[in-house]
C-alpha cells in the first residue's frame, strides 16, 4: 500500500512539506509530529488558494475577497485562525493518555491495519477504507502489524496490545484523526472568510475549537470527525461551482466528495440532499439568467470532471487495486450493508426509552442539550440576522439549508447512535454564527454591544476549558445533573473512563471487584485486580462498578436487570461515567423490599 502511495507521488509530496522523514529512518514520535505539522500547513496553504482563486460575486477582485480590509488584516485574521487551529489541536492532543479505547476504535485499527499490511480490506465494507487508513498508519509506521484474527474487535486488541505499547499505540492511531480537525477548522473558516469577512471567519474557527463533542470526537481514532472535514470542502467547492461552473471546480467538488464517502458512508447520504438544497437555492436567486448562462452550459463539462475526479479519488483510497472495478463493488456492497443496517435498527438508548427503531427527535435534541449554550445564542442570533437582511441571498442561505439538510436525512435513520453521527452540522452552524457575530460587529455603537458579543464568545471559551478533558460526557445546563436520564453510549460513556477505574481500584486497594463497564477492553491489560462480570439479573456483594451507559440499559425495561442496585447510592463517582458500589456480604441484596425501587423495576 505505502509502494503504491509513493508510486502515485503522495509520499514525496509530503515529504516536500516536510512531513516524511529522510528514507523512514526517524523514530515514531518524531514522524507523528512531522506528519501533524506538515498536514497543517499544506491544507492551510491549500485551502487558501482555493478560496481565493474565486473571488465571490459582491468582489471584483481577489483582493476585495473582505470589502475594505487592508492586506494587515487579512494577514492577521489569517495567523489568529491559525493559532485557534494550534490551541484546538493541543486540546485534542492532550486528551489521548487520559482515556482507554473506545468501543469502537479498535475495529476502526484492525480493518486500516489489514490494508497497509496487506492491501486487502476484507473485514468489514460498512465503514470505507479512508478513515481507518488514516487512524492504523501511526501504528503500522511505529511497527504493529496485523494479526490475523478472525474478528475485527479481536483483532484490533490484539493490535493495540502488541509488544506491551498498548499507550503509544493507541496515541499514535489517534494522531491520524487530528490533521482532519484541521482540516475542518482551515476549511470552515476560508469559507466564511470568502462569503462573509474576517469576523466570521475568527467566530467559526473559535466556535468549532471550542465544540466539546467535536473535540472529543477528535480524540478517537474514529470515522466521525474526518467524514465532517471532508464535507465541508466537498459543500465549499460547490458553493463555489454554483457560482463559476468551471470544469475544473467539478473535479475538486468530486475529488472532495469522494473523500467523504470513503470517511464514512453517511456522506454518501448527507452530500446529495446538501447539494441539491444549495442548487436550488442558487436557481430561485436568479432563475432566468444564471440557468440559461451558467447551469446549462457548465453542467455537463463539471459532472464529468466531478465524475471523474470521484472515481480516481476512490480507487486511490481502496489501494490502487490492479481490478480498477473493484473498489467500486466494495463500495456497493457497503450501500448494501448500510441499508440493511438501517432496516434492522440498532438499541438506542433516549430520554428513558430503549428502542430498536430509533427516535424521530433523537439528534436535534442530542445537539441541544451536547452544544454551549453560548454557540446555541450566537447560531440563533445568526439565522435572525439572516432571515432578516439577507434572506434573499443564497450565500447565506446556503450554509443553514445544508445543516438542515443534513439533519433531516439524519432524522429519517434508525441508527441514533449520537451525536457524532451529525458532526458535519457543526461547521455550517458555527458559520451562521459567524454571521451573527459580524452584524454585532458592525452595529457595535458602544462598548454594551461589544462586550455583549465577548461574553457570548467567553462562555464558549469557559465551557470548553471547564470540560477538558472529559469532551465526550460534555452537556450543557439544559440536560440537568443527571445526563445519564437522557442520552448514553458515544454521548456519554463509551468505555473511555477503563485506565481512570483501574486507578480508582489501585488507590483504594480493592483486591476482587466485579464490573459492569461498557467496553471490549482486556482488564488485565489495564491493572485490575482479580475481577468478574457483573451478570445481568443476578444481584452481587462486595465491590462493583458499573457504567452509565450498561446502568441506563440495564435499568430500563426489557433489560432491568440491574434494578437492584437502585437502593444503594455510590461509593463514589470514578471519572464521568463509572460509578463503584460497595455492598457489605452481610447484606443480602437478593431479597429487596420492591417498594423501594422505581415503577418501572417493580
Amino acid at each position: 500500500m505505502l509502494e503504491q502511495l509513493g508510486a502515485f507521488g503522495v509520499l514525496p509530496t509530503l515529504a516536500a512539506n516536510g512531513v516524511m522523514c529522510p528514507s523512514w529512518q526517524c523514530n515514531g514520535e518524531t514522524m507523528l509530529y512531522r506528519l501533524v505539522m506538515g498536514s497543517l500547513r499544506f491544507v492551510f496553504r491549500a485551502l487558501s488558494v482555493v478560496g481565493v482563486m474565486v473571488p465571490s460575486a459582491q468582489a471584483r477582485h481577489p483582493r476585495e475577497l473582505i470589502a475594505g480590509s487592508s492586506r494587515r488584516r487579512v494577514w492577521w485574521t489569517t495567523c489568529f485562525i491559525f493559532v485557534v487551529i494550534a490551541l484546538g489541536s493541543m486540546s485534542v492532543a492532550s486528551t489521548y493518555r487520559v482515556f482507554a479505547h473506545t468501543f469502537d476504535e479498535p475495529a476502526h485499527i484492525a480493518a486500516g491495519m489489514e490494508l497497509l499490511d496487506h492491501g486487502s480490506f476484507s473485514y468489514e465494507q460498512l465503514h470505507p477504507p479512508l478513515a481507518r487508513l488514516a487512524v492504523a498508519l501511526g501504528p503500522y509506521l511505529k511497527g504493529a502489524r496485523s494479526q490475523g484474527r478472525a474478528d475485527i474487535f479481536s483483532e484490533g486488541l490484539a493490535i493495540l496490545y502488541q509488544g506491551g505499547e498498548y499507550q503509544a499505540t493507541l496515541v499514535a492511531a489517534r494522531l491520524g484523526v487530528l490533521p482532519f480537525l484541521m482540516i475542518l477548522i482551515a476549511a470552515a473558516s476560508i469559507w466564511a472568510y470568502h462569503d462573509f469577512g474576517a469576523v466570521a471567519a475568527v467566530t467559526t474557527a473559535i466556535m468549532l475549537a471550542t465544540t466539546p463533542p467535536l473535540l472529543a470526537h477528535a480524540g478517537l481514532a474514529t470515522t466521525d470527525v474526518p467524514v465532517a472535514a471532508m464535507t465541508v470542502p466537498s459543500l465549499f467547492a460547490f458553493r463555489l461551482w454554483l457560482e463559476r461552473t468551471a470544469p475544473w471546480l467539478g473535479l475538486v467538488v468530486g475529488v472532495f466528495a469522494a473523500l467523504a464517502i470513503t470517511s464514512k458512508l453517511s456522506a454518501l447520504a448527507f452530500l446529495p440532499g446538501a447539494f441539491a438544497g444549495a442548487l436550488l437555492l442558487r436557481v430561485l436567486s436568479d432563475r432566468e439568467n444564471w440557468v440559461r448562462r451558467s447551469l446549462i452550459p457548465g453542467a455537463l463539462p463539471g459532472s464529468a470532471a466531478g465524475l471523474l475526479g470521484f472515481a480516481l479519488t476512490v480507487w486511490l483510497v481502496y489501494g490502487c487495486p490492479a481490478d480498477p472495478l473493484r473498489p467500486f463493488l466494495q463500495l456497493w456492497s457497503a450501500v448494501n450493508e448500510a441499508i440493511q443496517y438501517n432496516a434492522r435498527g440498532h438499541i438506542v438508548f433516549f430520554l428513558g426509552d430503549i428502542s430498536f427503531a430509533g427516535f424521530w427527535l433523537f439528534f436535534p435534541t442530542a445537539l441541544l442539550l451536547k452544544t454551549p449554550l453560548p454557540f446555541l445564542v450566537l447560531f440563533g442570533f445568526g439565522v435572525f440576522v439572516i432571515s432578516r437582511d439577507h434572506r434573499r441571498d443564497w450565500r447565506y442561505l446556503m450554509p443553514i439549508a445544508s445543516g438542515l439538510m443534513i439533519l433531516g436525512i439524519a432524522m429519517l435513520s434508525r441508527l441514533d447512535l449520537g451525536i457524532r453521527y451529525v458532526l458535519p452540522v457543526y461547521p455550517l452552524a458555527a458559520m451562521t454564527a459567524g454571521i451573527g457575530a459580524k452584524q454585532v460587529v458592525a452595529a457595535a455603537r458602544s462598548c454594551r454591544i461589544s462586550g455583549l458579543l465577548s461574553l457570548v464568545l467567553g462562555g464558549q471559551i469557559f465551557a470548553s476549558a471547564v470540560s477538558h478533558p472529559d469532551y465526550l460526557p460534555y452537556f450543557n445546563l439544559l440536560a440537568g445533573t443527571h445526563p445519564e436520564q437522557l442520552l448514553v453510549d458515544s454521548d456519554l460513556d463509551w468505555g473511555q473512563d477503563v485506565n481512570r477505574v483501574a486507578v480508582e481500584l489501585r488507590n483504594r486497594g480493592i483486591q476482587q471487584v466485579a464490573t459492569a463497564l461498557h467496553t471490549y477492553a482486556d482488564l488485565s491489560q489495564h491493572g485490575f485486580p482479580p475481577h468478574a462480570e457483573l451478570e445481568w439479573d443476578e444481584p452481587a456483594t462486595g465491590w462493583m462498578v458499573i457504567s452509565l451507559t450498561r446502568w441506563a440499559f440495564g435499568t430500563v425495561p426489557p433489560f432491568d436487570g440491574y434494578c437492584w442496585l437502585q437502593r444503594y447510592g455510590p461509593v463514589t463517582m470514578i471519572g464521568k461515567t463509572v460509578r463503584l458500589y460497595y455492598i457489605d456480604p452481610a447484606e443480602s441484596p437478593i431479597k429487596q423490599d420492591r417498594a423501594e425501587l422505581p415503577p418501572w423495576c417493580k
